[in-house]
């Protein structure tokens, strides 16, 4: 059953195969899911897909204002046009001006809309995930705009708090409704907010842990009172954060990371593949472990064998090396990371007692310096390559003038802003980047 394979894998034992969940679709696609498998709502697509678990996130499902009011109307009843459009706190900074607010009442949210998702759910095998999804760092942020939030941690701090604070208080007092009567009908707390960007989180880990852990901790510790396991999702690169959350209590974590930077992403454990249906280890000669993780296909096009790396493996950290970029079949590419015998004896373990874990492999792209590096606009696009214009000081009769000269150069990396070159010139000569009219090689200008 979906619930026993659940637990088992929740509680870090093996189980039959790896867990399944379809995600939430979003409500643009969902009405096309119902149709295609001819089935009348999103529990009963769950049970056609098999998924192990259902998740039944109660703030949205229960919040039942009489006049239709949001639980949280950070915009003062505008219209949404932006994550940094300023919300009803953006030129706030008394603290006490919070506590006029309407903050909501937990009193409206209907339980017993949870009623007949939580007995489908359990009567089809299905673990159940349950509790608000308590997207608080979200909700801050909507509230000053979230930019602006960004900047009011460090110029504002006693007024984010007190929103925090009421934001939280809100989700605490709906928890303990949803746990005190429905506990022993759910299996783990999933609650979500996306704190990490495809780069690296939002914030610091300082303004992290300062602003958002303590908050995680008190939802945690709540849900465990209750002996219910947590699940947090975000999206991004959060991982230098994820010890910080296992510390606070975390027991499984959901990510939408593939291609986010430094990342590797696999949808089953890393460190073990398939074997005629059994699970092996990879232990290359000399005793060093190899960890294997499928890539997506246009995640980290610039890995390449030699590239330094960084595995998290039962609650260790070891330094490795990306060792090559194996052909995974119809396009996908597997990247094996290896950590060599040194680094495991260092920690006191062998390779064949890892074997098979999951573990989390962050790969280092290498730092390069390129000596010129141009506005894009600068560069003129040839079928034999690229030109610039340089600026050329000419001596004419009454002084200096200066001229277009149209030089080549080699393309070394870009970006959506940038070129960097090679073209023989060093770092002296001046390159025109824009004009207010069209020039060729050889033609005067000025500032």
């Amino acid at each position: 059953m979906g619930s026993e394979r659940f637990l088992r894998l929740i509680n870090e034992r093996r189980a039959d195969r790896p867990g399944f969940w379809m995600g939430n679709p979003h409500p643009t696609t969902l009405p096309m899911y119902l149709k295609h498998f001819g089935v009348p709502d999103q529990t009963a697509l769950s049970e056609r897909l098999g998924d192990d678990f259902a998740w039944h996130p109660a703030d949205f499902v229960c919040w039942s204002h009489p006049e239709g009011k949001p639980i949280f109307d950070v915009l003062g009843g505008d219209a949404r046009r932006s994550l940094g459009q300023e919300g009803v706190f953006a030129d706030c900074d008394d603290p006490s001006a919070v506590d006029r607010f309407p903050w909501p009442d937990p009193a409206y949210m209907d339980l017993s809309k949870l009623e007949d998702r939580l007995r489908r759910s359990g009567e089809s095998g299905m673990a159940v995930a349950s509790g608000c999804w308590s997207c608080f760092y979200h909700v801050v942020a909507d509230f000053f705009g979230m930019e602006n939030y960004f900047i009011k941690m460090h110029t504002d701090l006693r007024t984010v708090l007190a929103v925090t604070e009421r934001v939280v208080d809100f989700y605490m007092a709906a928890n303990e409704r949803v746990f005190g009567r429905y506990a022993d009908r759910i299996d783990a707390f999933f609650l979500g907010n996306d704190f990490g960007s495809q780069l690296d989180l939002l914030i610091s880990p300082e303004c992290f842990k300062r602003f958002v852990l303590p908050y995680f901790k008190r939802l945690i510790d709540q849900a465990k009172a209750y002996g219910l396991r947590v699940m947090l999702h975000s999206c991004g690169a959060i991982d230098k954060v994820i010890p910080d959350l296992i510390d606070a209590g975390i027991d499984a974590l959901s990510t939408v990371r593939a291609g986010a930077e430094g990342i590797l992403a696999s949808a089953a454990p890393v460190g073990a593949f398939t074997n005629n249906g059994e699970t092996a280890y990879s232990i290359a000669s000399g005793g060093a472990l190899e960890l294997l993780a499928e890539l997506p296909a246009d995640a980290l096009p610039w890995a390449e064998a030699g590239l330094s790396a960084t595995v998290r493996l039962s609650r260790l950290e070891f330094d490795a090396s990306l060792a090559r970029i194996e052909d995974g079949g119809k396009g996908a590419r597997v990247a094996v990371v290896r950590i060599e015998p040194e680094e495991l004896s260092a920690r006191g373990v062998e390779a064949p007692s890892l074997a098979g874990r999951e573990a989390e492999a962050e790969i280092r792209s290498k730092t390069r310096r390129y000596e010129v590096a141009l506005p894009l606009s600068a560069v003129r696009e040839e079928r034999d390559g690229i030109r610039i214009l340089l600026i050329e000081t000419r001596q004419g009769p009454w002084g200096e003038e200066r001229y277009a000269r149209e030089v080549a150069a080699r393309e070394l990396a870009r970006d959506d802003r940038y070129i960097a070159i090679e073209w023989g010139y060093g770092l002296s000569p001046e390159a025109i980047v824009e004009s207010d009219r069209a020039l060729q090689d050889g033609d005067r200008v000025r500032r």
